[in-house]
């Protein structure tokens, strides 16, 4: 299984780095205060402090962060609550690391590992009953909060994120038919959801290889028998060219100017027949695979969903769309030499298109993905990603 070496990564968003795209602080306070406030029912008297950047003083109910992990807990958090931090970190498929990271994810996820390696971050006037139980954990765009008594989790829309966001991934989870590869939706408010906690581990904590590789197979395949039905037929260069128009509309909020030429000066015309369109999970990684104890998959984190073309999902995760480093070499390799999980056609021109497809699909993404948090700039990985759509279009 080669796409193993980019599937198997996990690719989580930690504080550090959302510190260094965004006002971090400003934008966690401001969320936190929301998200425990919907969670309380009512105001619980945020007060930040040194973990966000406050002053505040250190009375009632102290939450500390551990940035390591990229979660806020409390230092008497039960035991379920160490455990679930670190079977999120713990384990690993690379046989070198596995002792060494199992012994710091279990120092790291405990008291002790709080107290030397995390922070206070906040303090709560009205304290939450039941709080030893809960962990939250900020995202790209939300943030959520984990109830390990009642297995229920809240997803809340970060401060400074479009609330649209969440709105198509309800639409599509409420109607949803049952079998559908997603938790249900168990509680709505206007700017979050709650949904039970998908049971078992992350697909990239799966160590044996044998039952990773069942797992993949398995939960590609239950993406691909939810999104069938669904399909539909569109003409390609409308498609390619619609695509483009709004890859430079993002780029025009985000004020830059790389994305226009590479991509029109490189659009192939009349290439591209019929595109079928499929409800897409937008990002498809391993990271967001549950594997219940049971062997059966769950996919989680939906904020990215939307309709795409019918290999996007699959390309996703054969290509590592979302670990930029290599792109184009990936590429190259996928186009040549296909595998099992990217699904591509068997002529080399109709597995450019795909690709190029896909490619184009994931530079829209990513430009509206920051552009729906207020950022401004190109994204973490746009030169890899124009470079390899070029690689696959050029004659």
């Amino acid at each position: 299984m080669r796409e193993r070496g980019v599937s198997g990564m996990v690719r989580v968003m930690r504080i550090a780095e959302l510190r260094v795209r965004e006002p971090y602080d400003l934008i966690a306070r401001r969320s936190l205060n929301r998200l425990l406030t919907t969670w309380a029912g009512s105001e619980v008297g945020f007060t930040p402090l040194e973990g966000l950047g406050g002053v505040g003083p250190s009375t009632g109910q102290r939450w500390w962060v551990q940035e390591q992990l990229s979660a806020y807990v409390l230092p008497e958090a039960s035991p379920a609550v160490w455990t679930f931090l670190a079977d999120g970190f713990r384990h690993t498929q690379v046989r070198s690391r596995r002792f060494a990271q199992y012994v710091l994810g279990t120092a790291l996820a405990s008291p002790s590992g709080l107290w030397c390696a995390g922070r206070p971050a906040f303090s709560l006037r009205s304290p939450i009953a039941g709080a030893e139980d809960l962990v939250i954990v900020p995202g790209n765009r939300r943030m959520r909060l984990f109830d390990l008594a009642s297995g229920r989790t809240r997803t809340l829309v970060k401060d400074g994120a479009d609330p649209g966001i969440l709105k198509a991934e309800i639409a599509l989870r409420t109607s949803a038919p049952s079998g559908a590869p997603f938790p249900p939706i168990v509680g709505v408010g206007a700017d979050w959801f709650d949904e039970p906690i998908a049971p078992g581990l992350p697909l990239p904590r799966v160590n044996d290889a044998g039952t990773y590789a069942r797992a993949q197979a398995a939960a590609l395949a239950q993406l691909d028998q939810w999104a069938s039905p669904r399909a539909r037929e569109v003409p390609g260069q409308d498609y390619v060219e619609d695509l483009a128009l709004r890859a430079e509309a993002a780029a025009h909020r985000l004020q830059i100017q790389t994305v226009f030429p590479h991509v029109f000066n490189n659009l192939p015309v009349n290439a591209f027949g019929r595109v079928t369109l499929v409800p897409s999970h937008g990002d498809c990684q391993a990271g967001n695979v549950v594997v219940a104890p049971t062997g059966e998959s769950t996919w989680i984190d939906w904020e990215f969903t939307g309709e795409r073309s019918r290999l996007y999902d699959r390309l996703t995760w054969a290509l590592g769309l979302r670990f930029p480093v290599g792109l184009q070499a990936r590429v190259e390799v996928e186009r040549h030499a296909p595998s099992p999980a990217s699904g591509l056609p068997s002529r080399p021109r109709e597995r450019a298109n795909a690709i190029a497809l896909a490619l184009l699909e994931d530079l829209v993404l990513m430009l509206d993905a920051r552009a729906s948090i207020g950022l401004r700039g190109a994204p973490p990985g746009l030169s890899e990603l124009l470079l390899a759509f070029e690689s696959v279009v050029r004659p």
